[in-house]
């Protein structure tokens, strides 16, 4: 998360943004990080497989490809959510004319909500595929 969250900042002061995109860039790539991490966790721990003979084996199996697919589409929607703000402040900014809404705190709550969901699904239904295993 450290070292996303310098890339993010790096790179918004190289593209000389204001502060406002800063905030909202570093603010999705601080829950993307949390929210990629627990849905990592929790889909390692419903498709474990610990018996590897080549460790190029990982990227390949289920569970891999699933949270692959998972995570592009968590990206995507978190992406989607941010560009509604953006879009209104960058308006404002250019125009001076206010187009923002509710849809704005619509969209900071999605992407609240989202990222709760890929935390706690995730690891919940981990632990429980867990739970099942006899080790």
């Amino acid at each position: 998360m450290l070292l996303a969250e310098i890339l993010v900042v790096a790179s918004n002061l190289l593209l000389d943004v204001d502060a406002y995109v800063m905030a909202v860039s570093a603010g999705a790539v601080g829950l993307l990080t949390i929210g990629l991490t627990g849905l990592g966790v929790g889909m390692g721990a419903m498709y474990p497989k610990f018996d590897y003979e080549n460790i190029a084996e990982v990227g390949v199996t289920t569970g891999a490809v699933i949270y692959m697919i998972i995570a592009l589409a968590y990206a995507g929607v978190t992406v989607m959510l941010c560009a509604r703000p953006v879009y209104v402040h960058l308006y404002f900014t250019f125009t001076g004319v206010d187009i923002g809404g509710p849809e704005v705190y619509a969209s900071y709550a999605g992407i609240v909500v989202i990222t709760l969901l890929f935390i706690f699904i995730p690891l919940r239904k981990g632990a429980q595929a867990l739970e099942r295993i006899e080790i």
